[in-house]
């Protein structure tokens, strides 16, 4: 998603509190005759890129854009209009044939909850739309809006072929795992240098090509060389087919993020980066870097007694199998093997392995046969 702001509209908002967001090019389902009509003002002056803090002049931001697919999203931000006895302040349709219908407007919203007054649990709710007119949306699309629980969850529509009951066939919605953080202020080897660490190249990737970066890959929004929330992050990584599940974030503070703020946009920005699916490139194998996390966007796969991976000297840590036995270390910086080869707090290693695989941290302490004495963690239980 893409934000831009025209310069009369910026000039009038304290606040970006309001934008539209749609296609690109109208979709084939809207009316022949309505094609030519384009939602997105390109031609109404020169547009502030809010990601980039430049200003784009008139007709070249459609420039950027004349590649993308037509499929893509993007929003700019909006100064309503004054409402009248004969102009409301928005153009609603719910006609699959107005190119207006695959737009939506999202606005800034005061919560406010009433103290002591309860919703009747007997109202009937409003039923949700799958059917407009003489078209419907497919039921897939229709369960997906129906989820999206967050403003950043664009709402899209899509016209199904013919039109089926969404209420007694469900549309599927893929799962999509809650990104973990795997480890905090580290990157995997190679990220932030030329070159991997000494005398660990071979160990780390066996790609032949020349061994500067080519493991990790930068993420951006589309066509524009700037930052990224976490969210459109994990995003981009899931749809990218040359990155693995696992991805790289380092979070900005900078000039160009409290600017953000200033006009009250999420300014939380990352610099963003996924480990590639190349075979060659192996597993990310992760060192201390400060200001970094390392995520994995899988499925996690809880290990509490670590039988999947190596146990740590201090008997609850917990590093990748890859690692081998003997060197789930503590030393934050070095990288002794392919993998997640640290396990303690102090590499940022806080999460528990009764909830996630290597690297993790055992709640109990891995006991050998000859050890009786009783051990503890700091958050575990006792046992001998």
């Amino acid at each position: 998603m893409l934000i831009f702001v025209y310069e009369d509209v910026m000039n009038n908002l304290k606040i970006v509190e309001e934008c539209n967001c749609c296609l690109l090019k109208n979709p084939n389902s809207v009316y022949k005759n309505f094609h030519s009509e384009d939602l997105i003002p390109w031609h109404r002056g020169q547009c502030f890129d809010i990601w980039n803090n430049v200003f784009v002049q008139e007709g070249r931001a459609e420039e950027q854009f004349k590649n993308t697919p037509n499929t893509t999203y993007l929003c700019y931000a909006v100064l309503p209009r004054t409402p009248t006895e004969l102009l409301a302040e928005y153009v609603v349709s719910e006609d699959p044939d107005d190119p207006v219908f695959y737009g939506t407007c999202y606005y800034k919203n005061e919560f406010v909850k009433m103290i002591g007054y309860d919703v009747d649990k007997n109202e009937a709710p409003t039923p949700d739309t799958w059917r407009f007119n003489h078209k419907c949306l497919t039921c897939k699309n229709y369960e997906e809006n129906r989820n999206k629980t967050k403003w950043s969850d664009l709402m899209r529509w899509e016209i199904a072929d013919e039109c089926r009951d969404c209420n007694l066939e469900k549309g599927v919605i893929p799962t999509k795992p809650t990104p973990q953080l795997v480890r905090k202020d580290a990157v995997c080897d190679g990220l932030t240098s030329n070159s991997y660490s000494a005398g660990n190249t071979t160990k780390h990737t066996e790609c032949t090509s020349d061994l500067t970066q080519e493991c990790s890959k930068r993420l951006y929004p589309l066509n524009q060389r700037s930052y990224l929330t976490k969210n459109e992050c994990f995003e981009l990584a899931r749809r990218d087919e040359q990155c693995s599940e696992t991805v790289t974030l380092r979070v900005l503070n900078n000039s160009a993020t409290q600017q953000l703020k200033a006009i009250g946009l999420d300014s939380n920005f990352t610099e963003c980066y996924c480990h590639y699916r190349r075979s060659c490139c192996l597993d990310c194998s992760s060192k201390r870097s400060s200001g970094y996390e390392i995520y994995s966007l899988a499925a996690p796969t809880p290990d509490p007694k670590c039988s999947n991976g190596v146990v740590a000297a201090d008997g609850f840590g917990c590093c990748s199998a890859s690692c081998g036995a003997g060197n789930c270390g503590t030393n934050q910086n070095a990288v002794v093997q392919v993998g997640h080869c640290c396990a303690t707090v102090a590499c940022g290693v806080t999460r528990s392995c009764d909830e996630y695989g290597p690297p993790c941290r055992m709640a109990t302490q891995f006991v050998n046969s000859t050890t009786t004495a009783p051990t503890t963690s700091s958050t575990g239980t006792t046992t001998k």
